[in-house]
């Protein structure tokens, strides 16, 4: 199940987190920040169900939230909204938005 880190970033900092209080939250107890940084950059590849679904609480998200735009998990629909809000964003001039 690949995931964003660009997105696992993004949400950590919309919580106001740091890494090591992310890692204290998901329960590492030696070096939090270091384990939520491999976790957080998916240095480790693709992570079990179990380790994503506890990220998702630290993060207060769905897992959904944190799936790579071009995972075959990402939900079809979820996935051609995503590609709908990209295209939208590519034609629409900056500043211009909600006009």
């Amino acid at each position: 199940m690949p995931l964003s880190p660009e997105k696992i970033t993004a949400l950590r900092h919309k919580r106001h987190l740091t890494m090591e209080q992310a890692g204290e939250i998901y329960g590492f107890n030696t070096q939090p920040r270091q384990q939520w940084y491999a976790l957080e950059k998916s240095v480790k590849g693709d992570p079990k169900l179990a380790t994503v679904e506890r990220m998702c609480v630290v993060l207060a998200c769905s897992i959904v939230d944190i799936l790579a735009d071009d995972s075959p998990a990402m939900p079809a629909r979820r996935r051609k909204a995503v590609e709908a809000v990209a295209a939208q964003n590519r034609s629409t001039p900056s500043g211009s938005a909600g006009s």
